[in-house]
């Protein structure tokens, strides 16, 4: 089943000193296929410092399959956005409705660590995959 790995997880894998971070996602997700999904790459590159920084971020994204947002993904994402408030639940932002919906139509399982996920899986049959890191959850 191919993976999408959110950008909480990339960040958490970049800021790692410890180097326990890529093995740790090399063993959850096995030999799954990774995908990027445009807003993913996006948040990536915009959180470059420098242009050697971009230079080298923009090589690892798009060393993956690109998932690109249709229309209708994104009516989908707010919807899904609209159905989750309607249960009670804050998503702080579109873009990660934009990634779940991603993760829906393309029946992709979702790497992550950020709460919004779990409030959307009450709502969508997301299928999760949080990584185990104490701390660092956004």
């Amino acid at each position: 089943m191919p993976t999408i790995i959110d950008t909480s997880v990339w960040v958490c894998m970049f800021r790692d000193t410890t180097g326990k971070i890529a093995p740790l996602i090399t063993n959850l997700i096995g030999t799954d296929e990774v995908v990027m999904p445009q807003p993913v790459r996006f948040e990536l590159l915009q959180g470059c410092r420098d242009a050697a920084d971009w230079a080298r971020m923009e090589q690892r994204v798009d060393a993956f399959q690109i998932l690109d947002v249709t229309g209708s993904d994104w009516t989908e994402a707010a919807q899904l956005s609209f159905d989750a408030r309607g249960a009670g639940f804050t998503i702080r932002t579109g873009i990660d409705c934009c990634v779940a919906q991603l993760a829906l139509r393309t029946s992709c399982r979702l790497l992550h660590l950020d709460k919004d996920y779990e409030a959307i899986a009450k709502v969508r049959p997301l299928q999760l995959l949080r990584l185990p890191v104490t701390g660092a959850s956004p």
